[in-house]
């Protein structure tokens, strides 16, 4: 069982279970295991038979990405049974340090160790899933209006937060709001195309006029405008409020006064 301070307890019943499962499947394993080593004649391979029981298939797919996390270095030398779940399906992989939860992910997860004050996080390439899937969102409403690209990415940051708000971290969710609205930023400043056209949209946005035109006239990318100064000024995080983009950070907060 993974162990986490402060975790989710669907999360621990659904490992718990799974564990369980995994750990008398092993000793069934073994048993035959051990049965085959008495024979003198050569018997075929029985543990590397598929399993034809759907709900163990379904249950050993997700232990795929299991871990057995301990706190110290001295919970686990006595364990030397340990071996890779990819390989033989029959052990739990036991990692070992203080640091070592990091390391794993399971469904999307991963853990953080704060002064002793273990955290679920978001794990690295469902961040960077996640970024892909807004890109692609986004591509797919090119010719049209923002307020409408805008409703595509609500559905989708909802459903995408109401699987991972169970999160302890808000920090990562801060870093994907401004990323998300200086990718914005950098749409709208590529519709702009012409230095006369920003200068117009610039002006109507807030900005004087020799900013105006010394910000359209720079020369830059659309990358770099849409976290610069001018661009920041001019599409604040109030105005995406008003255009009703959804806020990670304030969305959580909401789920949380619900449950």
């Amino acid at each position: 069982m993974i162990w986490m301070n402060n975790a989710v307890k669907r999360i621990e019943a659904l490992m718990m279970v799974m564990t369980l499962c995994l750990l008398v499947y092993n000793v069934t394993q073994y048993r035959l295991r051990e049965a085959l080593k008495t024979q003198q004649e050569t018997l075929p391979n029985q543990l590397n038979k598929p399993i034809q029981n759907p709900t163990l298939r379904w249950i050993f797919q997700l232990m795929e990405g299991i871990s057995i996390v301990t706190l110290s270095d001295t919970m686990g030398p006595d364990q030397k049974f340990v071996t890779n779940l990819n390989e033989v399906r029959q052990k739990v992989i036991l990692l070992f340090g203080k640091t070592a939860g990091s390391k794993r992910k399971f469904q999307g997860y991963t853990v953080c160790n704060r002064k002793r004050h273990v955290r679920l996080k978001i794990s690295p390439e469902a961040i960077k899933h996640f970024k892909g899937d807004v890109k692609a969102a986004i591509r797919r409403g090119r010719g049209c209006a923002l307020s409408k690209t805008i409703a595509v990415l609500n559905r989708k940051l909802q459903g995408w937060l109401n699987y991972f708000q169970h999160i302890g971290v808000k920090g990562i969710l801060q870093e994907l709001d401004g990323w998300l609205r200086r990718y914005l930023r950098k749409v709208l400043w590529r519709q702009w195309k012409r230095p006369r056209t920003r200068v117009k949209r610039l002006m109507r946005l807030g900005l004087d006029v020799k900013r105006a035109q010394k910000s359209a006239c720079n020369g830059r990318g659309a990358w770099w405008n849409a976290g610069a100064s001018h661009m920041n000024q001019a599409l604040p995080k109030q105005w995406f409020d008003r255009m009703n983009l959804v806020s990670l950070v304030d969305y959580q907060c909401r789920l949380k006064c619900f449950t």
